[in-house]
């Protein structure tokens, strides 16, 4: 019995490298993305925390500045992927602190609580057209726990 050899045409490296220019742009865009969901979530906690740093003082205490250091303090912390931060906005106990004009989707707070907003800006590892960065934009309530001075 005969075997018959298969004659090498190159087919398996053209194949090869057409499933290379596929899989690989693909792989990077699930780079970004783990970089978008990653930062979304530092954004939410920062707003969290802005928050509750807010709330622990009473309101001639400033708490915006309270707010503003935990913003920065994160700014300067070290992360490749943030291009900007910034405390965009924050209502205690229902306006009697204001910094900037409210976003258009923000609610009031009401009474004995504080809202924060958030913005951030990041640049994402392997930019694409159209898509080489990215905005978020978090907000957070918190009760206020300062007691007012007597």
């Amino acid at each position: 019995m005969k075997v018959k050899r298969k004659i090498a045409s190159g087919q398996s490296f053209i194949e090869a490298i057409a499933g290379i220019l596929v899989i690989v742009p693909i792989a990077l865009l699930l780079l970004d993305v783990a970089a978008l969901v990653l930062c979304n979530q530092a954004n939410d906690k920062l707003a969290k925390s802005a928050a509750r740093a807010a709330a622990g003082v009473p309101a001639i205490a400033s708490p915006d500045q309270r707010a503003r250091n935990v913003v920065s303090q994160y700014r300067t912390s070290g992360n490749p992927l943030v291009e900007s931060v910034r405390l965009a906005w924050l209502d205690y106990n229902n306006g009697e602190v204001t910094l900037n004009s409210p976003p258009p989707n923000a609610g009031t707070p009401g009474a004995g609580k504080v809202l924060v907003v958030v913005e951030m800006k990041i640049k994402v590892p392997v930019p694409f057209p159209y898509f080489s960065e990215g905005n978020f934009v978090a907000q957070a309530v918190e009760p206020i726990v300062a007691l007012p001075p007597q």
